[in-house]
């Protein structure tokens, strides 16, 4: 197991195998089933196929807690299923090449295939075949379309509906060769998509160390498992409001260069056919940190443009500061 995806839920976290997700988007309206176990959310059109959602936290032995626009529906697969997964927060994708800690099985756990080490986290590793099983023993062509609404606020409604038909849209059929991967991250209220061939690994920002008369936008360097990389902060390129202390962080690959970019949130995995991608004019200085556009679901996202960070930061004055 090379990749591990991380999670939030119930303010635990957890992982699963990453070669196992397919897709994270927000929670929508569902559809009900009756006679369905407490965890049985409801169930997503998701482009035309009906897919089991499982409430995480309550399938892990927790109480049940009110559902939010904010939650995320982790979207798994086998070779043969599928299952969307409510979690609360998204960490993301982190290499991983440690050994998997045995932990005492009983009733509370027994989803669980141990535990890894993440830093100074122990972090549990859940079984992804025991949440598709979960999911298989249902008939779903009795559910009642568009039913179940989990929110008290009516802009709530209207977003969780729209959140639905964007979702159950088809798709024409795509070949395997052009599709194409990408993480959706924010700051402030821009939202850039990221080439998942250049993410190394996602991060938290904790730990780093700050370099005086850089750039403003390089907020230091940290020690990455042995490794020393350069800290930039998207914000500040952008011309925004610095990104925050518990900020979250992007650890990318490019042109021979090993760096982290410090961002608000990491929102989404998308995955999307190469004609979804939109050129943009060399000369539209709109976005000078995208080169082409990413159509997603009605939704339209510049895709970032790593060679224009680079020249963005180094023509920023440098700063000085006080230790």
């Amino acid at each position: 197991m090379g990749t591990l995806f991380y999670f939030n839920a119930d303010a635990t976290r957890y992982c699963i195998a990453g070669e196992a997700v397919a897709r994270v988007v927000w929670l929508p309206a569902l559809s009900s089933l009756d006679g369905v176990p407490a965890w049985f959310v409801g169930v997503l059109n998701l482009q035309g196929q009906r897919i089991v959602v499982i409430d995480f936290s309550v399938w892990m032995g927790h109480a049940q807690r009110p559902y939010s626009v904010k939650q995320k529906l982790l979207i798994i697969k086998s070779e043969t299923s599928r299952a969307a997964v409510l979690i609360d927060e998204v960490e993301g994708l982190k290499a991983w090449s440690g050994a998997l800690l045995s932990i005492e099985k009983n009733s509370d756990s027994p989803h669980l295939l141990g535990q890894v080490r993440d830093g100074d986290d122990m972090v549990m590793l859940v079984s992804v075949a025991a949440l598709i099983d979960s999911s298989q023993h249902w008939a779903l062509q009795d559910v009642r379309a568009a039913s179940l609404v989990h929110a008290d606020v009516v802009g709530d409604v209207a977003l969780l509906q729209s959140r639905m038909h964007q979702l159950a849209k088809e798709l024409s059929p795509l070949r395997l060769d052009i599709l194409l991967s990408f993480a959706i991250v924010s700051t402030g209220a821009r939202r850039y998509a990221v080439d998942l061939a250049q993410v190394m690994e996602f991060s938290l920002l904790k730990q780093f160390t700050f370099l005086p008369g850089c750039q403003a936008a390089v907020l230091g360097c940290m020690n990455l498992r042995g490794e020393i990389i350069s800290i930039l902060d998207l914000g500040i390129l952008l011309g925004l409001e610095p990104s925050p202390h518990d900020a979250e962080l992007l650890v990318l690959q490019h042109a021979g260069l090993k760096f982290s970019f410090a961002i608000e949130a990491i929102e989404r995995l998308v995955v999307a056919a190469e004609s979804n991608i939109i050129d943009m004019p060399d000369q539209d200085d709109q976005r000078p940190l995208s080169h082409a556009l990413l159509r997603d679901n009605g939704e339209i996202t510049p895709i970032l443009n790593l060679d224009a960070v680079f020249a963005l930061c180094t023509s920023q004055p440098a700063v000085f500061a006080h230790l």
